[in-house]
C-alpha cells in the first residue's frame, strides 16, 4: 500500500457518519465530479459534484424538516435509477431520518412488495419524483397504505438555497443509516438496519481489498436499491474519493454492450456484477462491437452475489482478450446485505483460485476470496459445531463492526439469525443461510441452505441442476430457471420451472399464433430434452416441467431467482394424480395364458403411468425411459417388478432398461419368447384426476400442509 493511499485511509477513517465524510468531501473537493449519470442508452448525462450534491441533499433535509419530520422516523425512497435517487438518500440523513430504498413498482405490475415494507417499517413518509408518484397514485384505491402516507417529489422542490434551514441534528457512528431490504430470494424480504459505523468500517474493507484510491474509476449499473449496487457503486466511491459513471440497469439488459462501452471510455479501473452480466456479454458483443472496446484499463472486475462459475470467467476472458482485458482482473467475492456487503475477497491481481470440488461431483468451483482479508468466517455443522477443512456447512460470521444491527422490528428473528453461539464459544456469530467450505484459507460457496434439494439422502444445489435445465434446449433461455422439490406421498420429487426464449414462444404455442405448427409435440421435445440431461447428469428423476413465457420467472431487483415463490406459485397450480388401488378379482382382470409384445408394452406403460402419475396416454412407448422422467433407481425397481410380474425362470437384469431404452425395445426383447405366462401378482391401475387446489392465499408451509392433507384424504378415499 502507497503513502498516498496509507494517508488518504487514515483521514477518512476518523469520520463517525457518511454525513461527516460528504461534507469533508464538499469542502476539500467542491468541483470535482463526483457521480456522472447515463441516461436514454448512454445518449444523456448528468452531473454531480461533491458541492452540489452537499447542497441538494440539506435543500431537501430542510423541507423534510420544514414538514415536521423528526430524527429516525423511516422515510421510503422511490426512485428510478438517477441523480435524483442519490441527493434524496443523503437528504434524509441529513435530516436524522432513516432511508428505505424501495424498487420502485413498474406499471400494472404488484405492488405487494412495497405494501409489506410500508407496513413492515412504519413509515408515514416517501420520498420519490413525480413521474414515479403518477404511477403510484392510480393504485391508491386498491392499496390503502399507500395513500396513507406523505409523498413528496423532490424533484418539483425549489432550489432555494438561502432559505436553508441548517439546523440539522447530529448524526453519530451507532445510528442506523438505512434499512436496506433483503432481496428476498428464499424468502420474505427482511429490513437490515444498518448504521453508519457498519458502513464506514465496511467500506474502508472494501478500499483495502479492491486496492483503491482517489486515483480510481469507477462504472457501475448495478441496482441502488441493495447493497452491491448502494454500498458498492455509491458509497464507495464517495468513501475513496473517485468518480463513478453509474448506468441504469434496464439500459445494460438491453444493451450489455454499454456497460463495456462505458468502461473503455471512461478508463475505468474497478467495475463489476454478477456471474450471468458477464455471460451477457459473451452472447451479445459482436466481433465488430470489440474492435472499438479498450478493456485494458480495467483491473478490478468484482463477480459475486450469485454462484460464479469458472467457465464463464474463462470464457469471458477468452472473448475480451482481444479488447485488452486480462482474466487476473476477475475479483471473486463474497457479501451480503447483513454484513453490510463485503465479507471476503481475493488478492488484487492474482488469478481467480478454482479448484476441482468432490462435493460437487468433480465440478470446478471458484474461491469467494481469502478469509484471511476479509471479516472472520466459520463453517458450522447442523448441530452448531465447527465444521473441519473442507466440510460443507453453514457460512456463519463473527459480530464485528461490518454486522448489521439485525432486522427491523424482529426481534425473534435477530436472536435466532444475529446472536447465533458455535457450541463452546462465547462469542455471537452471524448465521448466513450460505452453505460453503473453506479449504486452504479460501472460501468456496456451495449453496443457499434453504434452496438445497434433498432426494433420497443426496444433496443437490439447483444453480447446477438450472444451468444444466437451461442447457438442454435452444428453445430455453439462460438464467431464467428454477429447480425445487415437493414432497408427495412421502418422496421427494423434483420440479423445474424454466422460461421460453421470446423467439420460440409461437412455435410452442405459449402465445398464439395464425399459423399451423405442430406445437404439442415441440413442447414435449423440449421437455424431454430437460429431463434427458438432468438424469445423464445427476441420475436424477424430473416429475414435472413447466415452460413459462419469457420474463415471467420470479426474480428480485437485483437479478436472482425466487425459488421459494417459484414454488409457491406453482403450488398454487399444481394438479396431482390420485391412484385408484382397487384390487381387481382375477375375473375382472381376464388374465390371458400367454405374455406377448403388445401385452408387455401395456404393463409397461401401466406402470410408468402408475410411477410417474400421468395418464397412460402421455406415455410415449419409443421414447427413451430417461426423457419420460426415469431415474437410475425406478429403473431398478422397474427392473425388479418386471420380474416379478413375469414367469420365475425370466432372469430380467437390473441394467435392462440401459440395454432396451424404450418400452417397445424392452417388450420386443421380452416378446420374442413366446413360452412367458403372467404372473398372478399382476394388477392394473386406473388413474383419475383431482380438481384443482386452491392455495392462492397460504403460505409456503401452509401450502405444504394442505397438499399433504389432500393426498391423505385421496389415500382414504382408497381405502374405503
Amino acid at each position: 500500500m502507497t503513502d498516498k493511499i496509507k494517508n488518504n485511509l487514515n483521514l477518512i477513517s476518523k469520520f463517525s457518519s457518511l454525513i461527516e465524510l460528504l461534507n469533508f468531501r464538499a469542502f476539500n473537493q467542491p468541483e470535482q465530479v463526483a457521480y456522472t449519470y447515463l441516461s436514454n442508452g448512454g445518449r444523456q448525462k448528468k452531473y454531480l459534484t461533491y458541492e452540489q450534491l452537499k447542497n441538494r441533499a440539506q435543500l431537501i433535509a430542510s423541507s423534510l424538516q420544514n414538514r415536521g419530520y423528526k430524527a429516525k422516523e423511516r422515510a421510503l425512497l422511490l426512485y428510478s435509477p438517477g441523480i435524483e435517487y442519490i441527493t434524496a438518500f443523503f437528504g434524509c440523513m441529513y435530516a436524522g431520518l432513516i432511508p428505505v430504498p424501495v424498487y420502485p413498482p413498474r406499471p400494472n405490475r404488484s405492488f405487494s412488495r412495497l405494501q409489506s415494507v410500508i407496513v413492515d417499517v412504519e413509515a408515514k413518509l416517501a420520498l420519490t419524483t413525480t413521474n414515479v408518484l403518477s404511477n403510484i397514485k392510480r393504485n391508491f384505491e386498491h392499496f390503502p397504505d399507500l395513500k396513507n402516507i406523505f409523498w413528496v417529489a423532490t424533484n418539483e422542490l425549489p432550489e432555494d438555497v438561502d432559505n436553508l434551514n441548517s439546523n440539522f441534528p447530529v448524526v453519530k457512528d451507532n445510528d442506523i443509516a438505512l434499512i436496506q431490504y433483503t432481496s428476498g430470494s428464499t424468502g420474505n424480504p427482511k429490513g437490515v438496519m444498518i448504521t453508519h459505523r457498519n458502513i464506514i468500517q465496511n467500506s474502508a474493507l472494501i478500499y483495502r481489498c479492491f486496492g483503491h484510491s482517489s486515483a480510481s474509476v469507477g462504472v457501475s449499473w448495478l441496482p441502488a436499491y441493495h447493497d452491491m449496487g448502494l454500498i458498492g457503486g455509491i458509497v464507495q466511491p464517495l468513501y475513496a474519493g473517485f468518480p463513478v459513471t453509474l448506468l441504469s440497469p434496464t439500459d445494460f439488459i438491453r444493451q450489455p454492450l454499454l456497460w463495456l462501452k462505458t468502461i473503455s471510455e471512461c478508463k475505468a479501473t474497478t467495475s463489476g456484477a454478477p456471474n450471468f452480466a458477464y455471460e451477457m456479454c459473451i452472447d451479445k458483443v459482436s466481433a465488430e462491437d470489440k474492435k472499438n472496446l479498450d478493456l485494458s484499463c480495467w483491473d478490478l472486475a468484482f463477480v459475486g452475489a450469485e454462484p460464479i462459475r469458472a467457465e464463464t470467467l474463462n470464457n469471458f476472458a477468452e472473448a475480451f482478450k482481444e479488447c485488452g482485458f486480462k482474466k487476473s482482473a476477475f475479483y471473486p467475492c463474497y457479501g451480503m446485505a447483513e454484513a453490510t456487503l463485503i465479507v471476503s475477497g481475493g488478492i488484487k491481481q492474482e488469478l481467480p483460485v478454482v479448484k476441482e470440488s468432490s462435493h460437487l461431483s468433480g465440478k470446478n468451483i471458484v474461491s469467494c476470496g481469502k478469509i484471511s482479508l476479509g471479516q472472520k468466517v466459520k463453517i458450522v455443522s447442523s448441530n452448531d459445531r465447527l465444521c473441519a477443512e473442507k466440510e460443507i456447512g453453514e457460512v456463519w460470521l463473527e459480530n464485528n463492526n461490518c454486522i448489521a444491527q439485525g432486522y427491523w422490528n424482529n426481534e425473534k428473528t435477530n436472536k435466532e439469525i444475529f446472536k447465533a453461539k458455535i457450541t463452546g464459544n462465547e462469542s455471537y456469530y452471524l448465521k448466513t443461510g450460505d452453505l460453503g467450505f473453506i479449504e486452504q484459507d479460501e472460501l468456496f460457496i456451495t449453496g443457499r441452505a434453504k434452496d438445497v434439494i434433498i432426494i433420497r439422502g443426496k444433496k443437490y444445489y439447483p444453480d447446477d441442476i438450472e444451468r444444466t435445465a437451461e442447457r438442454s434446449h435452444n428453445a430455453l433461455k439462460a438464467n431464467s430457471s428454477a429447480a425445487f422439490s415437493i414432497r408427495l406421498e412421502g418422496e421427494d420429487r423434483l420440479f423445474i420451472v424454466q422460461e421460453i426464449k421470446r423467439t420460440y414462444l409461437k412455435k410452442l404455442g405459449i402465445v398464439k399464433s395464425n399459423k399451423e405448427l405442430s406445437t404439442k409435440n415441440y413442447l414435449e421435445e423440449v421437455k424431454s430434452a430437460i429431463r434427458a440431461s438432468i438424469y445423464h447428469e445427476y441420475g436424477l428423476n424430473v416429475y414435472d416441467v413447466r415452460l413459462i413465457k419469457t420474463s415471467t420467472i420470479p426474480k428480485t431487483s437485483s437479478g436472482k431467482i425466487q425459488r421459494f415463490l417459484c414454488k409457491q406459485n406453482f403450488l398454487n397450480d399444481f394438479y396431482y394424480s390420485k391412484i385408484d388401488r382397487n384390487n381387481l378379482s382375477p375375473q375382472e382382470l381376464s388374465i390371458p395364458s400367454q405374455v406377448n409384445t403388445k401385452e408387455i408394452e401395456v404393463w409397461l406403460s401401466n406402470w410408468l403411468s402408475n410411477r410417474l402419475q400421468i395418464p397412460v396416454r402421455q406415455i410415449d412407448r419409443d421414447k427413451p425411459f430417461a426423457e419420460q422422467g426415469i431415474d437410475s433407481v425406478m429403473a431398478v425397481e422397474l427392473a425388479q417388478e418386471l420380474q416379478e410380474w413375469l414367469p420365475y425362470s425370466l432372469d430380467i437384469e437390473s441394467n435392462l432398461t440401459w440395454n432396451f431404452p424404450s418400452i417397445n425395445a424392452v417388450a420386443n426383447y421380452l416378446g420374442s419368447n413366446n413360452e412367458l405366462y403372467i404372473s398372478p401378482q399382476h394388477k392394473e391401475k386406473n388413474f383419475e384426476q383431482t380438481e384443482k387446489l386452491d392455495l392462492s392465499e397460504l403460505s409456503e408451509e401452509e401450502l405444504m400442509r394442505s397438499l399433504a392433507a389432500e393426498i391423505a384424504l385421496a389415500k382414504e378415499e382408497r381405502s374405503l
